[in-house]
């Protein structure tokens, strides 16, 4: 008889193994009988070559031989999770009773009955622990009653004759050797090794959510500022830019109005043009040197068009920045008599 978690070299059973993985889910299954499908198709072509139709029965039994251990790993994680909740509580029930049972005996160690009850106990408990998951399921308090009843072996239900052979079984292993004669001690083993991975789990989850509180401590302790001031200081900023823009501006208007360098650059421009034009019409006849002076003057010509361009561009740009400081200067005065008519009512 096959225990389910049960292991010969420790004697004790495996209760958290884990059953199922991702290659027991249905969609593993319809894939390998999709294959198989696919092979028998393959196998009933008459032109197959000897050599492939080998490889494809090969191919057939291994994914027969698959598609069986997935289907029975399927239905072990369906009996398991239908019977967890009545397995605790069978397990719970006669742990309690084998602790009331050995502080029992530590008062009459000599009492044969007690031994005897503990035994049982303790063989009721292995039931419960290795029954098999692909089979269904015979509680032991099936009849709510406080102490356990075995499974009718003459009973006309298949399994309940089942499960009764299962008990058998687990007396004669109990008395060979191979499952343990104290299971509630490894049971309290693997409960308090549970309660501290929970402890453990539940203390990093705290120290997580209080460096993220610390951090978000730290972040609303930095000072805010209100829209309205932010958008007041804004606007001001931008009175002020204008305001300098335009003050520069005509200072540099004055400077290039005012400055004798470029009066003087004019004229120079001017009487250089004169002078130009007038040896050009005396003196025909030299070409290199009236070449040389009608490129003067177009030279000059361009100087002075660009400075009458730059003064233009200066005086536009006055125009221009005046307008929104005054512009600037009306909506700062609006805002103000708003306020205090707000203030005012």
């Amino acid at each position: 008889m096959k225990f389910h978690g049960a292991s010969q070299e420790t004697h004790l059973p495996d209760y958290n193994k884990r059953r199922a993985d991702s290659a027991d889910k249905p969609t593993g299954v319809n894939k390998i009988k999709n294959a198989l499908r696919q092979t028998k198709r393959l196998l009933a072509k008459d032109t197959l070559a000897p050599g492939a139709r080998i490889e494809a029965e090969r191919r057939l039994k291994a994914l027969e031989r698959e598609l069986e251990e997935k289907q029975l790993a399927e239905k072990e994680r369906s009996r398991a999770n239908r019977y967890h909740k009545v397995k605790f509580f069978e397990r719970q029930k006669i742990h309690r009773k084998i602790r009331k049972l050995k502080r029992s005996l530590e008062e009459d160690p000599n009492d044969k009955v007690l031994r005897s009850e503990l035994a049982e106990s303790r063989v009721f408990l292995h039931y419960v622990m290795t029954f098999p998951q692909d089979q269904r399921y015979v509680a032991l308090f099936a009849d709510k009653t406080s102490e356990p009843k075995a499974p009718d072996a003459d009973a006309p239900d298949r399994a309940h004759q089942k499960a009764a052979e299962f008990l058998k079984s687990v007396r004669k292993a109990v008395k060979k050797g191979i499952l343990s004669k104290e299971p509630e001690v490894h049971l309290e083993e693997r409960e308090q090794a549970s309660r501290q991975k929970l402890i453990n789990k539940g203390t990093k989850r705290q120290a997580q959510d209080d460096a993220a509180r610390n951090i978000t401590a730290g972040h609303n302790k930095q000072p805010k500022h209100s829209a309205k001031s932010v958008s007041h200081k804004t606007h001001q900023e931008t009175i002020d830019s204008v305001s300098n823009g335009v003050e520069e501006d005509a200072s540099d208007t004055e400077q290039e109005t005012s400055d004798p360098h470029t009066s003087s650059e004019a004229s120079s421009d001017s009487s250089d043009s004169e002078h130009g034009s007038e040896s050009e019409s005396s003196d025909g006849s030299s070409g290199a040197s009236s070449d040389k002076d009608t490129s003067n003057a177009r030279l000059l010509a361009k100087a002075s068009q660009r400075q009458v361009d730059r003064r233009g561009k200066a005086a536009s740009k006055t125009k221009h920045a005046e307008s929104a400081a005054s512009n600037a200067r009306a909506s700062t005065q609006k805002r103000g008599i708003a306020g205090d008519d707000f203030f005012a009512a």
